[in-house]
């Protein structure tokens, strides 16, 4: 049961600490080379939370494409149960920031140790779904989003590997 999203998008203002930034195209890349661990968490960020998802046992599958850093994961029957009703409801994600390199205000680069499926998403541009979810009855930005992530994963799987 896999569950596709957006974590974090591109070019997207959102205030932080006190200031507006926005994370830029390529952010990621060097994270994303070198094999950086993250976990995919259900409602929060809490640090007691389990991880429900992690890219140390392929369960976790992220990638960068034009719109964002995405994800796939691999759930568990239970965790997909579990956060059923809670997608339903248009839960979105947020990420924990270890690192990051500012040009002004853009984030030019960016580690993340995990991401959270919540309902209070710093960026309101995420999103999540299951690849099983009949998404012609939902709102057409989360079926853009869905389609773009379709492109971009395609584009993700013919690149060769570092």
């Amino acid at each position: 049961m896999n569950l596709r999203g957006y974590a974090i998008p591109f070019d997207s203002p959102i205030i932080a600490d006190d200031r507006v930034e926005q994370v830029k195209p390529g952010a990621f890349a060097r994270m994303l080379r070198g094999r950086v661990p993250v976990a995919l968490q259900a409602y929060d960020h809490s640090p007691t939370r389990p991880a429900i998802a992690r890219t140390g046992n392929q369960s976790l599958e992220l990638f960068e494409d034009n719109h964002g850093l995405a994800f796939q994961a691999e759930l568990s029957r239970c965790d997909y149960e579990n956060l059923a009703l809670y997608i339903a409801q248009g839960a979105g994600c947020s990420v924990n920031f270890t690192r990051r390199k500012l040009d002004g205000d853009a984030i030019v680069e960016a580690h993340i140790d995990h991401i959270a499926v919540t309902t209070n998403p710093a960026y309101r541009q995420t999103a999540c779904w299951f690849a099983d979810a009949d998404l012609s009855m939902t709102p057409f930005a989360l079926q853009q989003l869905a389609h773009r992530w379709q492109e971009g994963y395609a584009r993700h799987l013919s690149r060769p590997v570092p």
